[in-house]
């Protein structure tokens, strides 16, 4: 029963430089800087492929993790990413996740860095009631979570890694839980979850240091209720903002007070008559765009006035009816695109910048869309359930362009659609 005068949620270093020296060391300076950015090109080339990734740092001691023990201090990058069914891990191979017919976590690099074809399906192990997500942390290495059948939280570090399948599982707790979790990294890069107990209540766990087991207790619940899945997502500052429809059908918004603060701001209404469950991308003028299937399935919008400010213009209905859960992801250029699928299982493509755009129809025979995102070159990939129980994939030839694959079942698997 939702407590009176509560909202409703039914789901809202940098090393030291060198001294200057004299004469002809300044051939040798200049030569070791040069040997450095050829060395560290390629990774920020790739950094760039998902979008800006600012640098965060610890208190007192930019762009580094202080150091612990004998262990030298690891740079930190944060993703400007959340987390999500399909990521590209710390060597810029394209993974997805999903839940088997028995439960089970699989793993599948389903792209490498060279276009390879899916290395085939990986039992984790767990117990999962929900999907499975991914999500690379400050130090860009790829951490598991999914919301087990006793209602705890399960989370395994370094999930990408060939040793993740003989790593137990770590027990975060939770109790009662369900559905998908959300997982973002802060503006430190420490991990956030936040994740639905079956009475609506949200609630939210964080890591005390990065890639680290130790958390925070769960938090109390916070002031909304939910009836579906949650989104998060870091806006321009970098503060976390929590995303979900609620019992009245409208969208609230939770957002952090500081910067990796694990404290809550009072929830916003941002309005709406809506249902299913919301996505949210980020535009290429840092504005958060939200997007979630108003009551006759029609697609609908609403962005922030300004990058960061809390500011919403309003509810736009973009015209396209859907028969899914909407995915939304920034595309090479920084153009938010939209992907759902149609009726008869044909997957839409849908400009987010105009509802005056036709949408392109991708086609596919697909009962349940589980992950999109882009790999290491920029290219968007799609992945869904087929009506026949396999994983199916799509994606662009080049980046923020077509032409577009024909739709493979490559990557094999006999699944169930949750149901949306």
């Amino acid at each position: 029963m939702v407590p009176q005068n509560h909202p409703v949620f039914d789901q809202p270093t940098m090393p030291m430089p060198p001294a200057r020296r004299r004469g002809d060391n300044k051939l040798l300076v200049l030569a070791g800087i040069g040997g450095l950015i050829l060395i560290t090109a390629p990774i920020v080339a790739f950094s760039q492929a998902s979008g800006p990734e600012p640098v965060v740092t610890e208190p007192g001691n930019p762009g580094v993790v202080p150091e612990v023990g004998n262990q030298p201090p690891r740079p930190v990058t944060v993703s400007p990413l959340p987390g999500g069914p399909a990521v590209v891990d710390n060597v810029r191979r394209l993974m997805l996740l999903a839940r088997g017919q028995d439960n089970t976590v699989l793993r599948n690099f389903a792209v490498s860095a060279s276009g390879a074809a899916p290395s085939g399906w990986t039992n984790l192990g767990g117990s999962a009631v929900g999907a499975p997500v991914g999500v690379r942390d400050g130090h860009g290495e790829l951490a598991a979570f999914f919301v087990g059948t006793d209602g705890n939280l399960f989370y395994k570090y370094q999930a990408a890694q060939a040793q993740a399948p003989t790593t137990e599982w770590v027990n975060l707790k939770g109790a009662k839980l369900v559905g998908t979790p959300a997982v973002a990294p802060n503006a430190q890069g420490k991990l956030l979850v936040a994740a639905r107990a079956n009475d609506g209540t949200v609630r939210v766990i964080q890591q005390n240091q990065i890639g680290s087991d130790d958390w925070t207790e769960w938090s109390s619940p916070l002031p909304v209720f939910a009836t579906g899945d949650l989104a998060i997502h870091r806006d321009a500052q970098g503060k976390l903002r929590i995303f979900g429809i609620g019992l009245d059908k409208k969208l609230w918004e939770v957002s952090e007070t500081r910067l990796a603060s694990n404290d809550w701001a009072p929830p916003a209404n941002l309005g709406g008559t809506l249902f299913g469950v919301p996505s949210v991308a980020m535009d290429g003028q840092g504005r958060l765009c939200v997007f979630a299937l108003g009551e006759d399935g029609s697609l609908m919008r609403i962005r922030e006035a300004d990058a960061a400010s809390r500011e919403w213009l309003g509810w736009q209905n973009l015209g396209h009816r859907l028969a899914g859960n909407p995915i939304a992801v920034p595309d090479a250029r920084g153009t938010v695109m939209i992907y759902g699928l149609n009726e008869d299982g044909s997957l839409q493509e849908i400009w987010a910048e105009s509802s005056d755009v036709k949408p392109v129809n991708h086609g596919g025979n697909i009962a349940e869309l589980v992950g999109v995102a882009q790999d290491s070159t920029g290219r968007i990939y799609v992945y869904g359930i087929g009506k026949k129980g396999d994983m199916e994939g799509i994606h662009q030839t080049q980046p923020a362009s077509g032409p577009w694959s024909n739709w493979s079942s490559e990557l094999g698997g006999v699944f169930l659609p949750s149901g949306g």
